[in-house]
């Protein structure tokens, strides 16, 4: 038997040893969660340094006759408030929108679940014979290719979601720092404060602490730069989306075990190709910023490794293409005939 032959049954006969393994189909899952763990972390933003005011005046606004600020003055401070508010208003209606895409998604797995619900007869008459018939019912859904189509679409309409989600989440980052950057600094600019910095005497003096600059205080790790913070809020916020992604998988790979010649080979693979080109839509979508912003590499990346548009998704791809190739076992096992005509190859060299 000629080296490539033995080479191929080899691993053939050892792929159709270990996917069929609980182990084996538990580990790519636990994989596969922990790389959407990361897909969907969000990465600390900062503004960059050229577009920071190190300049603001040390000293008190020059006053009109009477001890009054000038016009110019006044009319810049009402900018800022205007600004302001404005500013605050746009969060506030890219939260409720953030809500709303929210409840989409539990609409969308409140039906497939009723769907699932109706389909085992659990929502109709009980017989004797019921739960009998729900238990053959559900193991044949679970193995079922036309299930694997329905939550292919469904993984597809969820990371959509989830783009528009981090699309807004982008957005109300955008305005948050502007407002710690430039806002909130013009209210104590005669105590020297600058972009991104207010002296702490200043903020002694006035016993306050705007809500951005507390958000941003450098004394502690906060929110924005705390990795476990950041995943923990991802999780919570994409917790669906996984959820729905690791029920997929599961069912893709008993149809790659099962599967046989002809359309349920095409109609599998079309449903895994959709649903990792709406990842990586996802990681292109979520983790590109504007070129006005630095964005960190990688969750826990060293704090010295910045980037900025479009190269925040690069690490990311490495992550999704990782996602791609914990399948590939099952990707094989998808196609007999290629394995058929491999060995028929190998058999006549």
């Amino acid at each position: 038997m000629p080296p490539t032959a033995s080479l191929s049954t080899r691993v053939e006969n050892r792929l159709n040893k270990y996917t069929n393994e609980i182990w084996f189909r538990t580990l790519i899952l636990v994989f596969s969660f922990i790389l959407l763990l990361l897909i969907f972390s969000p990465n600390p933003v900062r503004l960059k340094e050229e577009l920071k005011l190190k300049t603001v005046a040390n000293e008190p606004a020059p006053q009109s006759t009477g001890g009054l600020p000038s016009p110019e003055l006044l009319n810049v401070q009402k900018l800022i408030e205007t600004q302001h508010e404005k500013a605050n208003n746009e969060i506030k209606m890219l939260q409720e929108q953030i809500d709303t895409w929210y409840h989409y998604k539990f609409i969308l797995i409140g039906g497939i679940v009723a769907l699932f619900l109706g389909h085992f007869g659990i929502l109709g008459k009980q017989s004797a014979l019921a739960p009998k018939t729900s238990e053959r019912l559900l193991v044949a859904t679970l193995m079922s290719n036309r299930t694997s189509a329905l939550l292919a679409l469904v993984c597809v309409v969820a990371f959509v979601i989830d783009m528009h989600i981090r699309a807004h989440l982008t957005g109300m980052q955008g305005l948050g720092h502007w407002i710690y950057n430039y806002v909130e600094p013009s209210y104590f600019k005669t105590m020297g404060a600058q972009s991104g910095s207010i002296p702490p005497e200043g903020l002694i003096k006035t016993q306050f602490i705007p809500w951005e600059t507390f958000l941003h205080t450098s004394v502690r790790e906060v929110q924005q730069t705390n990795p476990l913070y950041r995943a923990a809020y991802s999780l919570q916020l994409h917790f669906m989306t996984i959820a729905m992604y690791m029920l997929y998988l599961v069912v893709f790979q008993n149809v790659c075990l099962l599967s046989k010649k002809g359309k349920q080979q095409q109609v599998a693979l079309l449903g895994f190709v959709m649903v990792h080109i709406a990842v990586l839509a996802f990681i292109i979508t979520a983790h590109t910023v504007p070129n006005s912003f630095d964005v960190r590499c990688f969750p826990i990346a060293s704090t010295r490794c910045w980037v900025t548009g479009s190269q925040g998704s690069s690490y990311y791809l490495i992550a999704w293409l990782l996602l791609v190739l914990s399948s590939l076992p099952y990707l094989y096992l998808l196609f007999p005939s290629f394995r058929s005509r491999t060995k028929s190859k190998n058999l006549s060299i």
